[in-house]
């Protein structure tokens, strides 16, 4: 529903979207995973002679901002190694402005032909506590002969190349827009985001203007309680749009094609989702817990998906999901009085009999004395019930 929900915003002219949501719920990863929002994107504006998204075309993106070869440059280079043929000129990688992506043809090793004509420029940067205006807008440097000149950055440059290109759709990705100082950072862009072609005259006195074709997506951790409040100036200029965990059931990419009752990874999350759900109501989020809303502090799916090649059982979801992530993120909480006290050693109980149980060994049922004494021993006596004596005793009792 989220990618849905950017897309008709999209759709409906909007171009300052925040993507908001609790640790763990995979903001990046919707925007740019496989068939995710870029992808949906590269789809309203792409033309291909095969099905691919938006990752397949992204080794194509070309580093503007310091004048580098494009990766599809270098490979063409290496085309020997990499038993691929690029058709035409290098520069069909991008125009001759230096714009990226705007027609490429290639074959794979069967010969098959793929032609790109796309029309989306994708770049991804993060706020932080130390970034400003200098780094974002416009800054000074330093010429050889020692006089100062402006210096344009990625947000004055990129709005020229979406101005100079408006058949293609710019999409820049802020992460963590709300960790840094975004009013000294955004400065005359403010009023550039809210008055699209508008020219908004900068410091220098030049004139500057964001166009339609770029879109602004920021993301943000709602569960960042401590970092300063995003600007009302700017809030205003944003649509904002949740992501809030997904019930256990529903979040399939934890463990693949596996139901709940047979995933213990999914089976730790659906324990850890109701603690910050109404007690007795596992359906209703807590929205006022101590004045706090726990929608915003719910942790994500992302939290509890083992690695590739790592088998779904309890003791694996114990050692790497539970004690090096979830319970580090729960004991913070409950330092903090957002979640109750006990509850992480609640919940660690849970997972200690879980674990314990689903490690009792039972093996096939014996036939005969031999393999009941093989089978006494496999278990430990019974699991400590009984001794090799008592063993005897049971089978000629029952035999």
């Amino acid at each position: 529903m989220t990618i849905e929900t950017i897309l008709d915003l999209y759709d409906e002219g909007v171009r300052n979207i925040i993507l908001y949501g609790p640790p763990g719920t995979g903001k990046t990863y919707t925007i740019t995973g496989p068939n995710m929002l870029l992808s949906k994107l590269a789809e309203k504006t792409i033309t291909a002679t095969a099905e691919h998204g938006f990752e397949d075309i992204l080794p194509l993106r070309y580093d503007y901002m310091n004048q580098k070869p494009s990766e599809a440059e270098e490979a063409a280079e290496e085309e020997v190694e990499a038993d691929i043929s690029c058709q035409g000129s290098v520069d069909s990688f991008h125009s001759n402005s230096g714009e990226p992506w705007e027609f490429s043809e290639w074959k794979d090793s069967d010969g098959q032909v793929f032609e790109w004509q796309s029309k989306i420029h994708y770049e991804i940067l993060q706020f932080h506590a130390s970034y400003d205006y200098s780094d974002f807008m416009m800054g000074v440097a330093f010429e050889k002969s020692g006089s100062l000149k402006n210096e344009f950055k990625i947000l004055y440059r990129f709005a020229m190349c979406a101005t100079l290109n408006p058949g293609r759709l710019h999409v820049l990705h802020i992460d963590e827009i709300n960790r840094g100082n975004v009013a000294r950072i955004f400065g005359e862009a403010l009023m550039a985001m809210e008055k699209r072609n508008f020219p908004v005259t900068l410091r220098d006195g030049t004139w500057f203007t964001i166009p339609k074709n770029l879109l602004i997506l920021g993301t943000m951790n709602s569960a960042d309680h401590h970092i300063q409040p995003m600007d009302q100036a700017l809030r205003r200029r944003f649509c904002f749009v949740p992501l809030l965990p997904m019930d256990a059931s529903s979040a399939d990419w934890i463990s693949p094609d596996v139901d709940l009752e047979d995933s213990p990874s999914k089976q730790l999350y659906s324990q850890v989702l109701n603690v910050f759900k109404r007690p007795g109501e596992e359906s209703i989020w807590d929205t006022n817990r101590n004045g706090l809303d726990l929608r915003d502090f719910a942790i994500g799916p992302s939290f509890f998906k083992l690695d590739d090649g790592v088998e779904d059982t309890w003791q694996n979801v114990k050692d790497k999901n539970w004690t090096k992530k979830v319970k580090n993120q729960l004991s913070e909480y409950e330092k903090e009085g957002i979640v109750s006290p006990g509850t992480v050693s609640e919940i660690e109980e849970w997972l200690n009999e879980q674990t314990a149980s689903k490690n009792t060994v039972t093996p096939n049922k014996p036939t005969n004395r031999a393999e009941w004494r093989k089978y006494g021993k496999e278990t430990d006596g019974l699991n400590g019930n009984m001794n090799t004596e008592n063993l005897e005793a049971h089978w000629d009792e029952h035999h």
